[in-house]
């Protein structure tokens, strides 16, 4: 998906050197509350434009941030190596360049282009389409100083999610989402240490040339070179604090600096002070991010999905969701997924229908064709209509069109045995008569023919049976029963039952092997 917007310019092009064109995605900082109430106004659409947001295409992104943090890695460990000075958040990036090659392989992983592409978007004041969780991602670190807790960007998630609740799969992309905005914000950073870095090296080249003659024409040519680096906080801070030193050649380089930087408007001091608030935010920002992708890594993202999720919220209200296994519950997720995609509904509403049918007795309707309430005493699970047999009244009522391999699928199964006969005979008969034709080919007798056929009639029939039970493999996933998970609480009286393996004890060695089997059984 390709971002469309105006990219967020900072500085001016100049000839000479390189300029940073991307700002950090840093703005105001927001405590929860204001990031909570950042959410609604990003789901009512009242948000025009993310801060510092360039057009990119993800996946084209995701590899060039790769190939420009290398870049700089390699080139501030060069310059380590030769002993030069270099940033906290360049260090920051030499002892942490293994977590943040770990962090690209993530992305690349979990947000294939496919899936990305999938996910529900949302519009901007100023035009911008978007994902809805990239938006979410953005807005956080733009307003965290990419600083990461579970417990704050559950904030702006639920403030989103009070106007609009988000799709299961948008919450599993959002730690994934949360990893690229915060590797794209390094990539900004670490482009503007490695930029400091060499003009400060440039300025230190400048201060050597000048401090080393003594010809004012030559110390006015060689500084007339440098006019347009002037500008440059880092260029001018390191140019100062190299000609404050006494020397008798810096007063006339000293002068020309001062009257370069009064053509901006600016002077010495006021340099200084930019400069050191852009290192000393930079370091900052760079080691939240460092700290945020191991943190992010720490958390239990399975836990922070159930807690935000509102689907999850109303499966656990009305029904004994809580209950289950984790895999039962996301078989339940799964299935919501699957009929929302292919129906009308949201899938929050298919899950409140799935609780409604649930809530019903099957096939009983009052004068008005509105089903009955259930009996109190008779238990209608969900996961009978979400991965049960009775499926397919859910997807009735929800307008589900099943594709095409789905009621291959069905009427597979509805046809029970002759599911099973019908192929392997035509398999068996299919191997039989390409036999036969061979055999004819060799010139035997109908007599020889059908004898040595009658003999291959049965390892052709295990053969065609061992294929289709390949391809079927292949195609038909096993069901998977839903369990209860009673780890916690241990098992509840009405789930309690006695299992009885009757066994022959004539010795000593009958009893261990039975206690064997019994753990094996268990």
């Amino acid at each position: 998906m390709n971002i469309q917007t105006n990219p967020n310019k900072i500085e001016q092009t100049s000839a000479g050197f390189p300029l940073v064109t991307e700002a950090p995605i840093r703005s105001n900082f927001l405590p929860e509350d204001r990031l909570r109430a950042l959410g609604v106004a990003l789901a009512k659409g009242e948000v025009k434009d993310l801060f510092g947001l360039a057009p990119f295409e993800f996946q084209a992104r995701i590899r060039d941030s790769a190939k420009k943090i290398l870049e700089v890695y390699r080139s501030t460990n060069a310059a380590q190596a030769k002993g030069e000075t270099i940033t906290p958040a360049a260090q920051w990036l030499l002892d942490n360049n293994y977590l943040v090659e770990e962090t690209i392989f993530q992305v690349k992983r979990d947000l294939p282009r496919r899936f990305y592409r999938q996910l529900p978007t949302l519009t901007l004041g100023d035009g911008t389409v978007l994902p809805r969780a990239f938006v979410v991602a953005w807005s956080y670190v733009e307003h965290s100083d990419s600083s990461v807790s579970a417990t704050m960007f559950k904030a702006i998630v639920e403030g989103f999610q009070s106007v609009e609740p988000m799709k299961i799969g948008e919450l599993w992309a959002l730690p994934s989402l949360l990893r690229f905005v915060l590797i794209e914000n390094l990539r900004r950073i670490a482009v503007r240490v490695d930029r400091t870095r060499q003009m400060r090296h440039i300025a230190n080249e400048v201060a050597d040339r000048v401090l080393a003659t003594d010809d004012n024409a030559d110390r006015t040519r060689i500084l007339s070179n440098y006019s347009a680096h002037a500008q440059d906080t880092t260029f001018a801070t390191q140019l100062l604090y190299r000609l404050r030193d006494g020397s008798q050649n810096a007063g006339r380089a000293l002068e020309w600096l001062e009257g370069e930087l009064e053509k901006t408007g600016s002077d010495a001091e006021e340099i200084i002070i930019s400069e050191h608030q852009t290192l000393s935010s930079g370091n900052v920002t760079t080691g939240n991010i460092i700290r945020g992708l191991r943190l992010i890594n720490d958390v239990d993202w399975t836990v922070w999905f159930e807690g935000v999720s509102r689907i999850d919220t109303l499966l656990r209200e009305k029904t004994d969701f809580a209950d289950l296994d984790f895999f039962s519950r996301d078989q339940y997720r799964t299935a919501i997924e699957q009929l929302a995609r292919r129906s009308e509904l949201s899938e929050y509403r298919v899950a409140e229908k799935a609780i409604e049918l649930a809530g019903h007795t099957p096939g009983v309707t009052d004068a008005s064709g509105v089903p009955e309430t259930a009996d109190p005493d008779v238990h209608t699970d969900v996961g009978f209509f979400l991965v049960g047999p009775r499926r397919q009244e859910l997807e009735k009522a929800i307008g589900y069109r099943p594709p095409f391999y789905v009621t291959f699928k069905r009427a597979f199964a509805s046809a029970g045995w002759m599911g099973i006969v019908g192929p392997v005979f035509l398999l068996t008969a299919l191997l039989l008569v390409l036999s036969g034709r061979a055999l004819a080919n060799l010139g035997l007798s109908v007599e020889s023919i059908t004898l040595m056929l009658a003999l291959f009639a049965v390892p052709a029939s295990e053969g065609a049976l061992a294929f289709f039970n390949t391809v079927v493999a292949l195609f038909l996933k096993p069901t998977r029963l839903v369990g209860y998970d009673y780890n916690k609480h241990g098992i509840p009286a009405e789930a309690r039952t006695l299992v009885v393996v009757p066994s022959l004890i004539g010795s000593r060695d009958d009893v261990e092997e039975n206690i064997r089997n019994i753990e094996v059984h268990h």
